[in-house]
């Protein structure tokens, strides 16, 4: 299986490396972090120029969005369904796996 290795850094200072499993159909890896930089980066701006943005607001938009690219696919509902639960569950693991660290600059 391969991984994709991502390092978040927190607003907080502490860094977060996750070992990310693919999907055996990705495509493109490089492509898969490049996009979850550009989304992080997005949301990280949203967040900070609003006022009262909860993590809930944010994970409840963030499913709202993948239930329409979701949608937008030619697949069936159930494949999707399956799809979805198996991605979100394999990252959700690897994410409670990571251990933060004290990020810094030199």
């Amino acid at each position: 299986m391969r991984i994709l290795p991502y390092t978040a850094v927190m607003s907080d200072g502490r860094a977060l490396t996750v070992e990310f499993p693919l999907h055996p159909q990705t495509a493109s890896p490089d492509q898969v972090g490049a996009l979850v930089t550009v989304l992080l980066d997005a949301l990280s701006e949203f967040i900070e120029q609003q006022k009262g943005v909860g993590n809930g607001d944010v994970l409840q938009a963030i499913a709202l969005v993948t239930a329409i690219r979701a949608r937008m696919t030619d697949a069936p509902a159930a494949v999707l369904e399956d799809l979805l639960n198996e991605l979100t569950e394999s990252a959700l693991i690897a994410a409670q796996r990571a251990q933060p660290v004290v990020s810094g600059r030199a």
